[in-house]
């Protein structure tokens, strides 16, 4: 019939993410937004965009990751994995400033200035000691 509106009767319904082509739920994320009151309306695309953005980060975090895993010769990621790729990345420490990962321990740093001075070095850098 023609100007029937809606799907057909028995079709297979398919959700949002099969359609926007993420593996992040996008009818969570649109229910999370409108739950969050951060605006008065939310438009359709708005899951969909979140959920985007959130599977890039993570993605870019086990990337990341699996990099120090292999460089520590282990198999599977730890927390720990993860807060050394998060530090160790310039942007993903950024955007993870004030967070912390449990179990993640911290990452070794000791102060050059704490350290003892080796005169040896010293003489190869043309510098004098007093």
């Amino acid at each position: 019939m023609p100007g029937k509106k809606g799907r057909a009767k028995g079709g297979k319904s398919v959700s949002r993410s099969v359609k926007a082509g993420v593996n992040f739920p996008v009818g969570r994320m649109q229910r999370y937004i409108k739950q969050g009151l951060y605006a008065r309306r939310v438009g359709g695309s708005g899951g969909v965009y979140m959920a985007a953005v959130l599977e890039y980060v993570v993605a870019e975090i086990i990337e990341a990751a699996a990099d120090v895993t292999d460089s520590m010769k282990a198999t599977s990621i730890t927390p720990r994995h993860i807060q050394m790729a998060i530090k160790k990345d310039d942007e993903l420490s950024q955007l993870f400033a004030g967070c912390n990962v449990s179990h993640g321990g911290v990452l070794v740093h000791t102060d050059p200035r704490l350290m003892p001075k080796q005169k040896g070095k010293a003489a190869a850098d043309g510098t004098q000691q007093m």
